[in-house]
C-alpha cells in the first residue's frame, strides 16, 4: 500500500507532462544508435570514394600517353586498392549492422518493460520495483551478448555508454495508469513507427525512379555516342570519342542502386506501414483487462522485431 501512494503522489500524472515529452531510452540504446549511425556513413562513403577513384582512373588511363598522366593513374589504382583492403578488413557495414540490430533489441525491451509486458508481466516481477529493475537489467546484458556488444565498446561514444540504463522518463510511464499507457504507445510507439515507415517508403521510392531515369539517359547517352563513333561522325582520333568513362558511371550508378536496394525497401515499408496502421485500428477495440494491453504489446513488439531481422537479411544479402 505504501509503494501505491508513493507511486501516486510522486508522479505527474500524463495530462500534466509537457507536450514534448518523450520516452527517453537507455543508454545503450543512445550508444548502439550512434555507432550505427557513424558506421553507415563510413561505409556508403568508401562505397562513393571508390566508383570516382575508378570513374577517374578510367579517364586519366585514356590521357595522352605521358609520365605525368600514368603516375597519377599509377595512384588513383592504388588509392582504390587501399580503399578496397579497408572495407573488407574493418567492414563497416557489418558494424552497421550488427549496432542497428542492438539499438532495435534494446527499444523493444524498453518498451516491453515501461508497458508491463512480457518478459515484465509476471505478477512477482509486477508487485516489486527491485526485482523489475533486475529483470530489466538482465535482459540488457543478453542483448549485449547476442549482438556482440564488445565488438561495439572500442568505438562507442564513452559518454553514451555510461548513461542510465533505466531513465527518470522509463520510471514515469511504467507508473501509468491502463487508459494513460494506451495512449502513450499508440502516440509514441505505434503511430511513430508508422510515420516512420510511410516517410522511408516515400523517400526510397523516389530515389528509386530518380537513379533509374539517370541510368536510362546515361545508357541512351552512351548508345548515341557509340553510334556516332561507328558511322565517322566523330573521328576516333578525338579524345571526346571514348566512351569508356560514361560506361563505368552506368556500372557505378547500378552498384550503387544495388547497394541502396530503394525499390525492395520502398514496397516492403508500404506494406509494414499498413500492417502497423491495422495495429492502431486493433489497440482501439481493446476492453478494459491489462492482460489484454500486455498480449497486444507483445505481438505489436514481435511485428517490430520481425521487419528489423528482415531489414537486417535483405542488407545483408
Amino acid at each position: 500500500m505504501k509503494v501505491f501512494f508513493a507511486k501516486f503522489f510522486c508522479r505527474k500524472q500524463s495530462s500534466d507532462e509537457p507536450e514534448n515529452f518523450k520516452l527517453k531510452f537507455p543508454g545503450l540504446y543512445e550508444c548502439a544508435s550512434d555507432v550505427s549511425e557513424k558506421e553507415q556513413k563510413i561505409y556508403l562513403r568508401m562505397i562513393k570514394a571508390e566508383y570516382l577513384l575508378l570513374f577517374i582512373t578510367s579517364v586519366t588511363a585514356l590521357l595522352k600517353f605521358e609520365t605525368k598522366f600514368l603516375i597519377a593513374t599509377v595512384v588513383l589504382v592504388f588509392g582504390l586498392l587501399a580503399c578496397q583492403l579497408f572495407r573488407s578488413f574493418k567492414k563497416p557495414e557489418q558494424t552497421w549492422y550488427r549496432a542497428r540490430a542492438l539499438a532495435e533489441s534494446v527499444k523493444t525491451i524498453t518498451w516491453r518493460y515501461v508497458m508491463g509486458s512480457a518478459p515484465f508481466n509476471d505478477i512477482s516481477i509486477k508487485n516489486d520495483e527491485k526485482i523489475s529493475t533486475r529483470e530489466f537489467l538482465q535482459r540488457l546484458e543478453e542483448i549485449k551478448k547476442v549482438n556482440d556488444f564488445d565488438s561495439i565498446a572500442p568505438i562507442a561514444n564513452s559518454n553514451l555508454v555510461h548513461s542510465d540504463a533505466i531513465t527518470d522518463s522509463m520510471k514515469i510511464v511504467r507508473t501509468y495508469s491502463l487508459d494513460e499507457k494506451k495512449k502513450f504507445y499508440r502516440e509514441h510507439r505505434i503511430q511513430n513507427q508508422r510515420i516512420w515507415y510511410a516517410t522511408k517508403a516515400e523517400s526510397n521510392k523516389k530515389a528509386n525512379r530518380n537513379w533509374l531515369v539517370c541510368i536510362v539517359v546515361l545508357i541512351v547517352v552512351y548508345l548515341i555516342a557509340m553510334f556516332l563513333v561507328a558511322s565517322n561522325h566523330i573521328q576516333k582520333d578525338d579524345w571526346f570519342s571514348n566512351v569508356e568513362p560514361i560506361l563505368i558511371v552506368i556500372t557505378a550508378l547500378i552498384g550503387w542502386v544495388q547497394i541502396k536496394k530503394h525499390g525492395e525497401l520502398a514496397s516492403s515499408y508500404i506494406l509494414t506501414a499498413h500492417e502497423i496502421q491495422k495495429l492502431i485500428q486493433e489497440l482501439s477495440l481493446l476492453g478494459d483487462n491489462p492482460e489484454e494491453f500486455e498480449q497486444f504489446v507483445d505481438s505489436a513488439e514481435q511485428a517490430f522485431s520481425r521487419e528489423h531481422t528482415q531489414w537486417v537479411a535483405r542488407k545483408k544479402f
